[in-house]
């Protein structure tokens, strides 16, 4: 018998984590190529070198840990957006997946 899901607000981070990461996980791979693909936050566009990850769906509600569910935010914008789960990435470089994907494939060769 499973035991019955905590809710969100009540599990800690590394169980969130973990929960994120049984639903899909990203490489380090994944994270640098978008990184150096998009160069800057794809919310306000600041080329500064502080970008982290940005989980779109953030994990205390759902979301993977997956590349899907990434995109490169600066620290001021990923610390203000909250539960915003608005995904920047098309509008920051329409057709971004498939540049993404023959940045992988070249790598990978």
């Amino acid at each position: 018998m499973t035991a019955p899901l905590t809710p969100p607000d009540r599990r800690s981070r590394s169980e969130n984590l973990r929960l994120a990461r049984e639903k899909g996980r990203h490489t380090d791979l994944e994270w640098l190529v978008m990184k150096h693909l998009f160069k800057v936050c794809v919310k306000c566009r600041d080329p500064g070198w502080n970008i982290e990850k940005d989980h779109i769906r953030p994990i205390c509600i759902g979301g993977s840990d997956s590349v899907d569910n990434l995109q490169p935010l600066c620290a001021r914008c990923n610390t203000s957006k909250t539960l915003d789960c608005t995904d920047y990435r098309d509008a920051a470089l329409p057709n971004w997946r498939a540049e993404f994907n023959r940045r992988i494939a070249i790598v990978l060769e």
